[in-house]
Protein backbone atom coordinates (compact mmCIF):
# COMPACT_ATOMS: atom_id res chain seq x y z
CA UNK A 1 0.00 0.00 0.00
CA UNK A 2 1.36 3.26 -1.12
CA UNK A 3 1.80 6.48 1.03
CA UNK A 4 -0.72 8.81 1.40
CA UNK A 5 -1.13 12.40 1.42
CA UNK A 6 -3.02 12.96 4.26
CA UNK A 7 -5.46 16.63 4.75
CA UNK A 8 -3.46 19.14 6.62
CA UNK A 9 -5.25 21.15 9.19
CA UNK A 10 -3.85 24.54 8.22
CA UNK A 11 -3.98 23.81 4.40
CA UNK A 12 -7.64 24.77 5.80
CA UNK A 13 -7.13 27.60 8.44
CA UNK A 14 -4.72 29.77 7.38
CA UNK A 15 -5.75 33.09 8.76
CA UNK A 16 -3.94 35.47 11.39
CA UNK A 17 -6.47 33.98 13.97
CA UNK A 18 -5.68 30.67 13.44
CA UNK A 19 -2.12 31.01 13.60
CA UNK A 20 -2.85 33.04 16.87
CA UNK A 21 -5.12 29.83 18.11
CA UNK A 22 -1.83 27.81 17.62
CA UNK A 23 0.82 30.24 19.05
CA UNK A 24 -1.48 30.22 21.79
CA UNK A 25 -1.85 26.43 22.67
CA UNK A 26 2.26 25.84 21.80
CA UNK A 27 3.10 28.16 24.21
CA UNK A 28 0.43 27.02 27.01
CA UNK A 29 2.71 23.20 26.86
CA UNK A 30 5.43 25.81 28.88
CA UNK A 31 2.94 24.69 31.71
CA UNK A 32 2.76 21.06 31.61
CA UNK A 33 4.99 18.17 31.12
CA UNK A 34 2.57 16.00 29.15
CA UNK A 35 4.47 16.22 26.32
CA UNK A 36 8.32 16.94 26.85
CA UNK A 37 8.90 18.13 23.09
CA UNK A 38 5.89 20.79 23.23
CA UNK A 39 7.31 22.01 25.99
CA UNK A 40 10.93 21.80 25.00
CA UNK A 41 9.68 24.05 22.11
CA UNK A 42 7.86 26.73 24.11
CA UNK A 43 10.53 27.20 26.48
CA UNK A 44 12.85 27.83 23.43
CA UNK A 45 10.33 30.18 22.27
CA UNK A 46 9.88 32.48 25.46
CA UNK A 47 13.62 32.60 25.96
CA UNK A 48 14.44 33.72 22.54
CA UNK A 49 11.57 36.44 23.02
CA UNK A 50 12.18 37.59 26.38
CA UNK A 51 15.71 37.38 25.19
CA UNK A 52 17.19 35.53 28.65
CA UNK A 53 18.46 32.10 27.46
CA UNK A 54 18.33 30.95 31.40
CA UNK A 55 14.44 31.52 31.78
CA UNK A 56 12.54 28.61 33.54
CA UNK A 57 9.20 28.29 34.58
CA UNK A 58 8.06 29.36 38.12
CA UNK A 59 4.66 28.87 40.05
CA UNK A 60 1.93 26.47 38.69
CA UNK A 61 0.94 28.34 36.07
CA UNK A 62 4.12 30.38 34.87
CA UNK A 63 2.29 30.95 31.05
CA UNK A 64 -0.18 33.56 30.54
CA UNK A 65 -1.62 34.21 27.59
CA UNK A 66 -4.06 36.71 26.64
CA UNK A 67 -5.43 37.22 23.05
CA UNK A 68 -7.04 40.31 21.81
CA UNK A 69 -6.23 42.32 24.90
CA UNK A 70 -5.88 45.92 23.67
CA UNK A 71 -6.22 44.68 20.07
CA UNK A 72 -2.99 42.86 20.39
CA UNK A 73 -2.76 39.30 19.03
CA UNK A 74 -0.92 37.36 21.99
CA UNK A 75 -0.10 39.02 25.10
CA UNK A 76 1.93 36.29 27.00
CA UNK A 77 2.91 36.64 31.00
CA UNK A 78 5.89 34.97 32.16
CA UNK A 79 6.22 34.57 35.74
CA UNK A 80 4.62 37.76 36.24
CA UNK A 81 7.58 39.42 35.27
CA UNK A 82 7.75 39.69 31.28
CA UNK A 83 4.82 40.86 29.14
CA UNK A 84 5.59 39.73 25.68
CA UNK A 85 3.62 41.55 23.06
CA UNK A 86 3.38 39.50 20.02
CA UNK A 87 2.29 40.53 16.26
CA UNK A 88 1.56 37.91 14.23
CA UNK A 89 1.31 38.51 10.77
CA UNK A 90 0.85 36.12 7.53
CA UNK A 91 0.21 37.95 4.19
CA UNK A 92 -0.73 40.93 5.87
CA UNK A 93 2.00 44.01 6.64
CA UNK A 94 1.85 46.29 9.98
CA UNK A 95 -0.14 49.61 9.68
CA UNK A 96 -1.71 52.12 11.00
CA UNK A 97 0.47 52.90 14.01
CA UNK A 98 -0.44 49.57 15.78
CA UNK A 99 2.94 48.88 16.66
CA UNK A 100 3.27 52.22 18.61
CA UNK A 101 -0.01 51.43 19.88
CA UNK A 102 0.66 48.08 21.39
CA UNK A 103 4.02 49.34 23.01
CA UNK A 104 1.43 52.26 24.81
CA UNK A 105 -1.11 49.64 26.10
CA UNK A 106 1.41 47.19 27.32
CA UNK A 107 3.62 49.72 29.08
CA UNK A 108 0.26 51.24 31.11
CA UNK A 109 -0.99 48.20 32.10
CA UNK A 110 2.33 45.65 33.28
CA UNK A 111 4.60 49.31 34.32
CA UNK A 112 6.55 46.72 36.18
CA UNK A 113 7.03 43.80 33.82
CA UNK A 114 9.83 43.78 31.83
CA UNK A 115 8.29 44.19 28.36
CA UNK A 116 9.50 42.21 25.14
CA UNK A 117 7.70 42.97 21.59
CA UNK A 118 8.11 39.93 19.03
CA UNK A 119 6.86 40.59 15.09
CA UNK A 120 6.16 36.84 13.95
CA UNK A 121 5.92 36.64 10.20
CA UNK A 122 5.32 33.50 8.84
CA UNK A 123 3.71 34.46 4.99
CA UNK A 124 5.22 36.16 2.20
CA UNK A 125 4.67 40.31 2.18
CA UNK A 126 6.55 43.27 1.99
CA UNK A 127 5.95 44.61 4.90
CA UNK A 128 7.75 47.89 4.95
CA UNK A 129 8.92 50.47 2.08
CA UNK A 130 12.22 51.26 3.85
CA UNK A 131 14.97 49.32 4.84
CA UNK A 132 18.28 49.66 6.52
CA UNK A 133 21.64 48.46 5.84
CA UNK A 134 21.23 45.94 8.80
CA UNK A 135 18.48 44.51 6.64
CA UNK A 136 15.70 44.85 9.55
CA UNK A 137 12.87 46.35 8.67
CA UNK A 138 13.00 50.08 9.34
CA UNK A 139 9.08 50.40 11.02
CA UNK A 140 9.74 46.98 13.07
CA UNK A 141 12.99 48.40 14.25
CA UNK A 142 12.58 52.14 15.22
CA UNK A 143 9.53 50.38 17.87
CA UNK A 144 12.02 47.50 18.98
CA UNK A 145 10.23 44.20 17.76
CA UNK A 146 12.03 41.60 17.32
CA UNK A 147 11.88 40.01 13.89
CA UNK A 148 11.03 36.47 14.16
CA UNK A 149 10.50 34.99 10.39
CA UNK A 150 9.42 31.69 9.05
CA UNK A 151 12.59 30.50 8.98
CA UNK A 152 13.51 31.21 12.55
CA UNK A 153 9.89 29.33 13.29
CA UNK A 154 10.83 26.52 11.48
CA UNK A 155 14.04 26.47 13.06
CA UNK A 156 12.37 26.26 16.44
CA UNK A 157 10.07 23.70 15.30
CA UNK A 158 12.64 21.33 14.05
CA UNK A 159 14.11 20.54 16.89
CA UNK A 160 11.36 19.17 18.35
CA UNK A 161 10.45 15.13 17.43
CA UNK A 162 7.20 15.40 19.08
CA UNK A 163 4.56 13.47 17.09
CA UNK A 164 1.27 15.73 17.91
CA UNK A 165 -0.91 15.76 14.94
CA UNK A 166 -1.41 19.79 15.52
CA UNK A 167 2.32 20.75 16.03
CA UNK A 168 3.27 17.98 13.06
CA UNK A 169 0.76 19.90 10.47
CA UNK A 170 1.64 23.17 11.18
CA UNK A 171 5.43 22.42 11.00
CA UNK A 172 4.99 20.69 7.91
CA UNK A 173 2.61 23.21 6.01
CA UNK A 174 5.60 26.07 7.14
CA UNK A 175 7.80 24.26 5.31
CA UNK A 176 6.03 24.05 2.54
CA UNK A 177 5.12 27.42 1.80
CA UNK A 178 9.45 27.76 2.40
CA UNK A 179 9.89 25.32 -0.54
CA UNK A 180 7.72 26.92 -2.60
CA UNK A 181 8.69 30.29 -2.22
CA UNK A 182 12.05 29.02 -2.82
CA UNK A 183 11.36 27.97 -6.02
CA UNK A 184 13.23 29.38 -9.51
CA UNK A 185 10.69 30.75 -11.82
CA UNK A 186 10.94 30.01 -15.41
CA UNK A 187 9.48 32.16 -17.41
CA UNK A 188 8.42 29.86 -20.30
CA UNK A 189 6.69 27.47 -17.88
CA UNK A 190 5.16 30.02 -15.73
CA UNK A 191 4.99 30.32 -11.84
CA UNK A 192 2.95 30.29 -9.30
CA UNK A 193 2.16 33.68 -6.52
CA UNK A 194 4.58 31.71 -4.17
CA UNK A 195 7.34 31.06 -6.47
CA UNK A 196 7.04 35.10 -7.81
CA UNK A 197 6.82 35.98 -3.82
CA UNK A 198 9.80 34.10 -3.04
CA UNK A 199 11.36 36.04 -6.13
CA UNK A 200 10.57 39.26 -5.06
CA UNK A 201 11.91 38.38 -2.01
CA UNK A 202 15.32 36.81 -3.20
CA UNK A 203 15.17 40.71 -5.30
CA UNK A 204 14.66 42.36 -1.53
CA UNK A 205 17.80 41.12 -0.78
CA UNK A 206 19.65 42.29 -4.23
CA UNK A 207 18.68 45.80 -3.88
CA UNK A 208 19.23 46.53 0.16
CA UNK A 209 21.95 49.16 0.57
CA UNK A 210 24.93 48.15 1.57
CA UNK A 211 26.57 51.01 3.47
CA UNK A 212 25.74 52.11 6.82
CA UNK A 213 23.19 55.05 7.23
CA UNK A 214 21.94 54.16 3.41
CA UNK A 215 17.45 53.57 2.80
CA UNK A 216 16.04 52.26 -0.14
CA UNK A 217 12.72 52.81 -1.18
CA UNK A 218 10.51 49.67 -2.18
CA UNK A 219 7.82 47.91 -1.87
CA UNK A 220 5.83 44.99 -3.86
CA UNK A 221 2.38 43.74 -3.57
CA UNK A 222 -0.58 42.30 -5.64
CA UNK A 223 -2.83 44.71 -8.10
CA UNK A 224 -6.34 44.25 -7.77
CA UNK A 225 -6.92 45.92 -11.15
CA UNK A 226 -8.83 44.37 -13.99
CA UNK A 227 -5.90 42.12 -15.24
CA UNK A 228 -4.75 41.22 -11.26
CA UNK A 229 -1.14 41.82 -11.32
CA UNK A 230 1.83 42.03 -9.13
CA UNK A 231 3.81 45.07 -8.37
CA UNK A 232 7.76 45.49 -7.41
CA UNK A 233 8.34 49.32 -6.88
CA UNK A 234 12.13 50.71 -5.94
CA UNK A 235 14.07 53.40 -6.99
CA UNK A 236 12.17 56.32 -5.62
CA UNK A 237 13.73 59.71 -6.33
CA UNK A 238 12.60 63.61 -6.16
CA UNK A 239 12.86 65.72 -9.61
CA UNK A 240 11.41 68.91 -9.48
CA UNK A 241 8.08 68.40 -7.29
CA UNK A 242 7.47 64.68 -8.63
CA UNK A 243 8.46 61.39 -6.78
CA UNK A 244 10.06 59.20 -10.14
CA UNK A 245 10.21 55.79 -9.51
CA UNK A 246 10.55 51.76 -11.28
CA UNK A 247 7.90 49.03 -11.20
CA UNK A 248 7.82 45.48 -12.31
CA UNK A 249 4.72 44.87 -13.65
CA UNK A 250 4.41 40.62 -13.65
CA UNK A 251 1.19 39.04 -14.51
CA UNK A 252 -0.02 35.46 -14.17
CA UNK A 253 -2.78 35.28 -16.43
CA UNK A 254 -0.27 34.43 -19.32
CA UNK A 255 -1.61 36.12 -21.48
CA UNK A 256 -0.61 40.27 -20.55
CA UNK A 257 3.27 40.39 -21.57
CA UNK A 258 5.25 41.35 -18.44
CA UNK A 259 6.64 44.94 -18.32
CA UNK A 260 8.96 47.42 -16.52
CA UNK A 261 7.22 50.76 -16.41
CA UNK A 262 9.03 54.26 -14.88
CA UNK A 263 6.36 56.20 -13.20
CA UNK A 264 5.61 59.66 -11.54
CA UNK A 265 3.78 60.23 -8.47
CA UNK A 266 3.31 63.89 -7.26
CA UNK A 267 0.74 64.94 -4.28
CA UNK A 268 -0.97 68.14 -3.62
CA UNK A 269 -3.54 68.98 -1.19
CA UNK A 270 -6.34 68.07 -3.21
CA UNK A 271 -5.10 64.42 -5.04
CA UNK A 272 -2.65 61.91 -6.36
CA UNK A 273 -1.82 62.19 -9.65
CA UNK A 274 0.51 59.41 -10.92
CA UNK A 275 1.14 58.74 -14.38
CA UNK A 276 3.12 56.41 -16.69
CA UNK A 277 6.08 57.64 -18.74
CA UNK A 278 7.32 54.88 -20.07
CA UNK A 279 6.86 51.45 -20.29
CA UNK A 280 9.32 48.38 -21.41
CA UNK A 281 7.76 44.67 -21.90
CA UNK A 282 10.23 42.23 -20.88
CA UNK A 283 10.53 38.86 -22.62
Amino acid sequence: MKNEITPNLFSFATSELSQDAFFAWLLSWANTDADPGLKAVALDLLRKWTQNPQLDMEGEQPVQIKRQFEKIDLLVIVNEHYAIVVEDKTETAQHSGQLQRYKAAVEKHYPTHHRRFVYLKSGNACDFAYYTVEKEPAAVEQEKYLVFKRSDILKALEQSQSTNNIFSDFKSYLQQLEDKSSESIEAKSGYSPLQLQGFFMRLEDEIRPKKAGERIRYTWHQVNSANHFWAFTFGWRDYDGYQLYWQFDIYLNGKTPNRLVCKAHVQDEQKVVKANLKSTVLH
